[in-house]
This record gives structure tokens, C-alpha cells and sequence, in this order.
């Protein structure tokens, strides 16, 4: 994992416009991510998750400036929205966000600007995207190791019964909550491209669910290859030219390791430097999502 670097205003060239000062230095922030995919959106306990992230957050030094309980609400204050949900209770309540900056940030801010962000469902559209979850910090904030992640992805299972989960880094301008849903910005240096994004949005969201809205997530399928591939024993099961994934991730130790985190969750870490290889291994066998061309057709107009 990467430590963010100390950004210094002074140090952006004053000759260049005032977006572009913005855009620089929104790139010399790293975020790190969680998404979860593949649960049923009926069963997510929404009412828990609330309020163990809101303390979550606090424990973290992080202060909540807005929060949204439904699905397109306006953004308002956590004290706000708290007491809606109160008021109303949860049952109606199809999702939540937080955006969150941390009590250690020195440089000033716009309101907008986030240090912590964490959608649980809020962002589901039930005819068009599948159900996703994601948290995102600024790595600077947060503590620096694989353990922090994937306590966070044992504690997410209390509240869905997810199936898959991800993690990985993006810097601030690159949209990294968007890249959850297949969207974003496209970063060259990650070395995941624009066909590949698009690929998996048409797989796992539009082209699906405008064709298929009951179509879900197909279980047992990655992405693509990530730092830390959190994964239920249906993933390592499945064939890899007549071995099981797990007998392929164990024959080498470039291929990463294999943590057994309880009974049903195993995280798959990859050290960063062999990613792309473990890519391009997998990708003509039809493991990977992202990589499935043949498979993906344009999303209907």
C-alpha cells in the first residue's frame, strides 16, 4: 500500500490556471477502496450499518459534513439526516452516504471535498445497476495495512451477504468511488484501460440490466486481478484449464497467496508488481470480466 504524499500548494507552478492548481493537486491524493458486489439488495441491514459506520467514522477522527438516507436525496447534515431516519425509521430506507473530512486535514477544503466516503446502496438504481457497496478514504488519514481492509470486509458481511469484494487505489481526480460502478475517469498508469472499464459496466450493469432487469451478478466471476480479491470458496472452485483456481493461485508464488478470513471469506492478495501479469494469464480463459470482449455488446440506446 502507498503513502500518500504531503502536498504543498507552494510548490504548483502560479502560472497555471486556477483548475488546473485544483486538478493537480487533487492527483497527489491517493484513495483507497472497498466495493462489494453480488448480494441480495432485499437482505442488506441497513439500520446496523448506519450506525456503525457513523461510529466507525468517529473512531477514525473523521467528521461527517453531509449524508443522503434515500435513493437521489439531497445532501444534508448528519444530525439532519439522522433524525429523518429516526422519525421514520429504516424499514423505507433503501440506503445511506456519508462524506466525511478528517479532523487531521491541514489544507483548506471545499464543502464538496471529501476525505471519507461510503455508500451503502445509496447509489442502486433497481432497474439499471446491480447492487454494489463501496468505502473510500484518503490513505493519508486511515492506518497503512492489509489488516484495516479486511477487518472492514468481515465487519461489511454483518450487514450483506456479499459474494465479492475488491480493493484498490485511485488518485482523487480519477473518480475513485465512481470506478465501483465501471465509471470514472481512466488512469493509463493503473494500467487499466478504457475498453476494459466498459467492458465490465456493460457486463455487470446497462447492457444486463436494460436487457435482463432480474439479471444478477454471475457468482463466481472476477473483475480483474487486485492488490486484495476478497472471494467465497464458489470462486476458487471453478476451472482453470482443468485445475481449480485455488490448485492455480498455490502451484506459484508469484500468482499471491490465500488468507482464509472465516468459514465463507478468503482474501487473495496480489502483490502489485505482478497484477498485470496475473492479468494477462487469466484473461483468455474467461475468469475476468473486465476481459470478456466477445461477450460484452454495446449497452442499447
Amino acid at each position: 500500500m502507498m503513502n500518500d504524499e504531503d502536498i504543498n500548494i507552494d510548490d504548483i507552478d502560479p502560472d497555471i490556471s486556477e483548475i488546473e492548481q485544483e486538478e493537480s493537486k487533487m492527483s497527489k491524493r491517493l484513495i483507497q477502496c472497498l466495493a462489494f458486489y453480488d448480494f441480495d439488495i432485499t437482505k442488506v441491514k441497513v439500520e446496523e450499518a448506519f450506525f456503525y459506520y457513523k461510529d466507525f467514522f468517529h473512531s477514525l477522527n473523521f467528521e461527517i459534513d453531509f449524508m443522503s438516507n434515500n435513493h437521489h436525496q439531497t445532501m444534508v447534515s448528519l444530525q439532519k439526516g439522522e433524525k429523518t431516519f429516526k422519525e421514520k425509521g429504516f424499514q423505507d430506507a433503501d440506503g445511506f452516504y456519508f462524506l466525511a473530512k478528517s479532523s487531521q486535514r491541514k489544507e483548506k477544503t471545499i464543502d464538496s471535498e471529501w476525505d471519507g466516503y461510503i455508500d451503502i446502496l445509496h447509489s442502486v438504481d433497481p432497474y439499471y445497476m446491480c447492487p454494489k457497496s463501496y468505502i473510500c478514504f484518503d490513505a493519508k488519514f486511515i492506518p497503512q495495512n492489509i489488516d484495516f481492509w479486511e477487518k472492514l470486509a468481515l465487519k461489511q458481511a454483518e450487514f450483506s451477504d456479499y459474494h465479492y469484494a475488491i480493493y484498490y487505489e485511485r488518485p482523487y481526480n480519477l473518480y475513485p468511488h465512481g470506478y465501483a460502478s465501471g465509471l470514472g475517469k481512466i488512469d493509463p498508469e493503473k494500467g487499466e484501460h478504457k475498453k476494459e472499464i466498459k467492458t465490465w459496466i456493460n457486463q455487470y450493469a446497462g447492457h444486463f440490466r436494460k436487457l435482463e432487469p432480474f439479471h444478477l451478478y454471475e457468482t463466481g466471476k472476477l473483475r480483474n486481478i487486485y492488490a486484495i480479491n476478497i472471494l467465497r470458496s464458489i470462486h476458487l472452485e471453478q476451472k482453470i484449464e482443468e485445475i481449480s483456481l485455488r490448485q492455480w493461485i498455490e502451484a506459484e508464488s508469484y500468482r499471491g497467496s490465500l488468507h482464509f478470513l472465516d468459514k465463507n471469506y478468503i482474501s487473495w492478495r496480489v502483490s502489485p508488481n505482478n497484477i498485470d501479469r496475473l492479468r494477462k494469464e487469466l484473461f483468455p480463459l474467461g475468469v475476468l470480466l473486465a476481459y470478456n470482449f466477445d461477450f460484452c455488446h454495446a449497452v442499447p440506446s
